[in-house]
């Protein structure tokens, strides 16, 4: 079983943050389901709708996710059958492209030439997912 945990912090107008910490674990089956909780938490609190990933893309980004912590360059031919097999995107190459692409123009992945990036929250120990959101009031 995982956990993921929220901690919430509210700032107060001097802008001295005081941590509300709602440790209230969420429990998944698995570490996919972990990370997409962890996503659509993020996503509702912080991301702004434009940004936001719809259902497939939100699974694509979860392979991603998963690569990572299984030690694959996303960049790598070895993460195009990883996320044919074990995310059961289709035969289609030019699909994982696209997805790529869209997870880029998203600010999901970064492009930093020829290396892809995951946002620095995902790339932590995944079984200790801690999602962090601040938010001022």
């Amino acid at each position: 079983m995982y956990i993921c945990s929220i901690k919430y912090c509210k700032s107060s107008f001097c802008e001295v943050k005081i941590a509300v910490d709602i440790e209230k674990p969420l429990k998944a089956k698995s570490k996919a389901e972990l990370v997409k909780t962890a996503v659509e938490i993020y996503t509702s609190l912080v991301v702004d709708a434009k940004y936001s990933l719809r259902p497939r893309e939100l699974e694509f980004f979860v392979g991603c996710v998963l690569a990572y912590h299984d030690g694959i360059d996303l960049t790598s031919r070895q993460f195009l059958d990883y996320m044919m097999k074990k995310c059961e995107f289709s035969q289609d190459i030019r699909q994982i492209y696209n997805f790529r692409n869209i997870l880029v123009k998203k600010s999901w992945l970064r492009s930093n030439g020829d290396t892809l990036k995951l946002p620095a929250l995902f790339t932590k120990d995944i079984d200790k997912l801690i999602v962090s959101v601040v938010v001022e009031s």
